[in-house]
């Protein structure tokens, strides 16, 4: 929206979308980053709620550039070996997750 909003003369409220993409990207990653463990995760649950699976989180985080560069080999890993290893080289995402696993 901000670059719209560059784009139409809009110079104000492009500066307001730009602080409001960092602001949320920032909230994101410190609500999902773990990172001890180099991979994305809805923290905090309670033990029998529904969470987003590891694959979607990962998935969500690098399509919208999240994953911190100096950790992206880390994570990426993490992402293979969820796909690979815990689940036998199939897929673990809802309808949110396959979009954005695909392509990464």
């Amino acid at each position: 929206i901000a670059r719209y909003a560059a784009i139409l003369g809009y110079h104000n409220d492009a500066a307001e979308y730009a602080e409001l993409d960092r602001n949320v990207s920032a909230a994101f990653v410190v609500h999902f980053y773990d990172s001890e463990a180099k991979l994305f995760r809805e923290l905090g649950r309670e033990a029998g709620e529904e969470e987003l699976s590891l694959q979607t989180s990962i998935s969500l985080a690098s399509s919208l550039g999240l994953v911190p560069a100096a950790d992206s080999a880390a994570v990426f890993a993490n992402l293979v070996h969820d796909v690979m290893i815990k689940h036998g080289g199939h897929l673990n995402v809802g309808i949110v997750g396959v979009k954005e696993l695909l392509p990464a």
